[in-house]
């Protein structure tokens, strides 16, 4: 029985990080979305947190490829290695070749999606199916996609935030902007360098924002220690900062992003503009979490926004409630 075992599997090819979700196992990889590969051959090195440790520390021999930028596929190549990777580790012991279900950007052209379904079935795929990560994080916080009512998701991803209202299983309305959290920790970065003298890199900036990033003043002032290199002495430094300090250095963009949702909304037809003004915002995405953001979109749209219950794997789990109804979502051309 075994050597006949059909596996299901979904992807989500993220900016930052790659999940992947088999039917009847749950989450078996979230790990950073890049790989190592040997620049003579392609060969396939290194994935996950394992290639993430080898940035900055790349020879002629080996590079390290972000696969995924801005929330859109940069590299179709890397992406197969990526899909080959998955389906040999986690489809062993079957003759079978597995379904997959993979979340792309609406913004994805029909180019882009036939070359990404073609990288997968050459990578060992038996059929691929690909589902727009709106609809995917909807999903993952328990709409009924196919029904008629509009829903409003937006997703603050690492480098990009998307905006999609769905319908019907179809996003009617969105748009994407170069803004995510990462921006967050770049700013922190230049804010430290700038106000304290002190080098710090992407992981410490990561801290920061986690523990006391903000784009509201908070009422209490929370510190914390960031460990660095002094620009002065050049030697390793510790500073103390607090969240007042630091908590206007994403609400430019918090207000792009706002800017955008308006934008989107504007352009909606009156029937769904009444389903957003009735259901409100579903906010979704690793950059949904610093604090306030929620609040001050909620303030200024003078909307209600929900904030995800799982915002870093809402489109994981969308995808995999896709994969339980595959055969309906198929039938009904969502997927």
């Amino acid at each position: 029985m075994g050597l006949f075992k059909t596996f299901e599997l979904s992807v989500d090819l993220g900016s930052s990080t790659l999940r992947v979700h088999v039917k009847n196992q749950g989450v078996v990889f979230c790990e950073a979305n890049l790989i190592a590969v040997e620049n003579e051959t392609g060969r396939l090195i290194a994935i996950g947190d394992r290639a993430k440790s080898m940035i900055g520390r790349e020879n002629k021999k080996i590079t390290v490829i972000k696969p995924v930028k801005n929330g859109v596929i940069a590299d179709f190549d890397a992406c197969g290695l990526i899909i080959k990777y998955i389906i040999d580790k986690f489809c062993k012991g079957t003759m079978i070749r597995p379904y997959l279900i993979i979340g792309i950007s609406p913004l994805s052209s029909q180019i882009d999606q036939h070359l990404l379904m073609e990288a997968a079935q050459n990578a060992g795929a038996k059929k691929v199916y690909l589902l727009k990560k709106p609809v995917a994080a909807a999903m993952g916080n328990g709409v009924n996609v196919t029904n008629a009512s509009g829903r409003l998701v937006v997703d603050i991803g690492s480098d990009s935030t998307n905006i999609g209202l769905v319908s019907l299983g179809t996003v009617v309305s969105n748009t994407a902007i170069d803004v995510g959290s990462s921006n967050y920790d770049k700013k922190i970065i230049e804010y430290l360098k700038k106000r304290h003298s002190l080098l710090i890199g992407d992981i410490t900036a990561e801290k920061v924002k986690i523990m006391i990033g903000s784009v509201l003043k908070k009422e209490e002032t929370e510190y914390f220690e960031v460990k660095g290199k002094s620009l002065k002495k050049g030697l390793p430094a510790v500073k103390r900062i607090s969240s007042r300090e630091i908590s206007r250095l994403f609400l430019d963009d918090i207000k792009k992003i706002i800017e955008a949702i308006f934008d989107v909304v504007s352009n909606t037809p009156q029937e769904l503009e009444n389903d957003v003004k009735r259901y409100g915002i579903i906010l979704t995405g690793g950059g949904s979490l610093v604090y306030g953001a929620q609040k001050l979109i909620e303030n200024t749209l003078k909307l209600k926004v929900t904030m995800s219950e799982n915002p870093l794997e809402s489109s994981i789990i969308g995808l995999s409630k896709a994969t339980e109804q595959r055969q309906s979502l198929d039938k009904l051309g969502i997927i």
